[in-house]
């Protein structure tokens, strides 16, 4: 009897032993399991919010090295020109042309006006070399002012002192070779100031034109 005690109690021990350690593994088994399932989902649903960056087909373009892309480029966008540019040296300059050669004062504004609509007075005349010499020079202010061929010659003159009424007018000397640009602009060191402009011999006519000069090439 006693031997039949101990038989069944050591196969209780051994079935609950059993059944521990079975529980035992379940519980590792699970234990090991929720990180895998947890990962899972985490991976699944990082899939879900960035699809374009985990699409398994995806191609990616190729990449081209500098060397290929400057070969692509036309070759008539490559071409260099060895050519110089020079740009076209000019001079313009403000001219006003009497009427009288007894004028001694600078034109009031109304005498101004008046002189305009008989296409004399104030012009800004584009000359195409500042270089030109005396003959460059007439032949531009005759093409401007054409009442200025019939003056029997011009002298040119300078309004001096201050004010901004009527000013007296000075006369500039002629050079060796005449009013050249160079000698206006280098020798008599004219500036910005007004040239004016006055028949020598013939008045010139005063008949309003229909005309508005500006400038003259």
């Amino acid at each position: 009897t006693d031997t039949n005690i101990s038989q069944s109690h050591s196969q209780s021990t051994t079935s609950s032993n059993a059944t521990a350690n079975f529980s035992t593994g379940a519980n590792i088994s699970q234990s090991h399991s929720q990180p895998t399932t947890s990962s899972s989902n985490a991976t699944e649903n990082f899939r879900r919010a960035f699809p374009g960056l985990c699409a398994r087909n995806q191609t990616r373009p190729k990449r081209t090295s500098l060397g290929s892309n400057i070969a692509s480029i036309p070759h008539k966008m490559s071409r260099t020109y060895s050519g110089t540019f020079i740009a076209k040296e000019t001079w313009t300059h403000d001219f006003c042309l009497l009427s009288s050669p007894a004028a001694k004062k600078t034109p009031t504004t109304v005498e101004i006006e008046q002189l305009r609509k008989a296409g004399l007075g104030k012009r800004k005349i584009v000359f195409p070399s500042k270089d030109a010499d005396h003959n460059g020079l007439v032949k531009h202010l005759e093409a401007s002012y054409p009442k200025l061929k019939s003056g029997g010659g011009f002298e040119l003159l300078k309004g001096i002192g201050g004010g901004s009424g009527a000013r007296n007018l000075e006369s500039l000397p002629l050079g060796s070779n005449g009013y050249s640009i160079r000698y206006l602009r280098e020798t008599l060191c004219i500036g910005q100031a007004v040239l004016y402009i006055k028949p020598l011999q013939v008045k010139l006519d005063m008949t309003p034109e229909d005309v508005n000069y500006v400038c003259i090439n």
